[in-house]
């Protein structure tokens, strides 16, 4: 797996986390919702809202996991400005445009920065 595909999926767990939980407050609002007239079916909705619990926690912590070890990899770069982009794009999930924005770059020179930095941590993987 190359170091940009890495990156790239470092963002499952966390997105899997913020799915999960959207989902729970929509169980919880239909459930709020049909308390007076479906009181079996509000308490239905939140039993499923709560058995969503754990899967939202395991996600998260998965997530800080991955981005602990992200940072890690990232760090190891020399270039202050390698390291930025890389954890504006990746971390903070930035666009090109927004990070080189953020950086005071172009968003070509940005990109051209994060290709080197991507290529400088395939070379250090190796």
């Amino acid at each position: 797996m190359n170091v940009e595909r890495y990156l790239h999926s470092l963002t499952g767990a966390r997105d899997q986390a913020a799915k999960l939980a959207r989902l729970q407050a929509i169980l919880r609002e239909d459930a709020e919702r049909l308390r007076d007239k479906l009181p079996d079916q509000a308490e239905e909705r939140l039993a499923q809202a709560d058995s969503l619990t754990g899967q939202i926690a395991r996600y998260r912590a998965q997530g800080v996991r991955q981005t602990r070890q992200a940072l890690h990899l990232i760090n190891r770069l020399p270039g202050e400005e390698e390291r930025q982009v890389l954890r504006l794009v990746y971390l903070s999930r930035l666009r090109i445009v927004d990070a080189a924005d953020v950086m005071g770059y172009s968003p070509r020179q940005c990109y051209r920065v994060k290709r080197r930095a991507l290529t400088h941590l395939d070379g250090l993987l190796e």
